[in-house]
């Protein structure tokens, strides 16, 4: 998801959510959405969710270059 500001600035906002309860685990908000904060994400979710076994993402592009 984008946001756009007042003043030509384009925010890209990263959710993480649980599925079965639509509760926002994390999010985090950037403007430069490259793989390197993508992995951050995963790794950080992953610690904090041990006992859970599948992330489902949806593969938007902004978030899968560099």
């Amino acid at each position: 998801m984008t946001i756009d500001t007042l003043f030509d600035k384009r925010f890209y906002l990263s959710v993480i959510m649980e599925l079965k309860s639509r509760r926002i685990v994390n999010y985090d908000l950037t403007e430069y959405p490259v793989r390197k904060f993508v992995k951050q994400r995963i790794k950080l979710i992953s610690e904090e969710n041990q006992g859970k076994k599948m992330l489902i993402y949806d593969n938007a592009l902004q978030f899968t270059s560099y």
